[in-house]
């Protein structure tokens, strides 16, 4: 995008067109995060009053577990504070 072209660019200006440097300033990258896997042994469980154990997902009509158990893909950048865009 423009954005990021910008701020490579003046990365560049700043620190030299050297490419070796780039490597070390300019970071991107996707993260994952699976809040609530409800399959498999790490479940989360509930013990009830009466002793039993329940699986989150069923112990309450309001919780809306569904949506925690859906995977959220981030992507990031990280670069020099001084290289950015004001």
């Amino acid at each position: 995008s423009k954005l990021i072209n910008q701020i490579k660019e003046n990365i560049k200006l700043k620190f030299g067109d050297q490419n070796k440097w780039m490597d070390y300033l300019w970071i991107e990258g996707k993260i994952r995060n699976d809040a609530y896997k409800h399959d498999g042994d790490d479940r989360i469980m509930l013990k009830m009053k009466s002793g039993e154990l329940i699986d989150l997902s069923s112990a309450s009509d309001n919780l809306n577990i569904s949506a925690l158990a859906e995977p959220v893909e981030k992507n990031f950048i990280c670069y020099p504070k001084s290289c950015g865009i004001n």
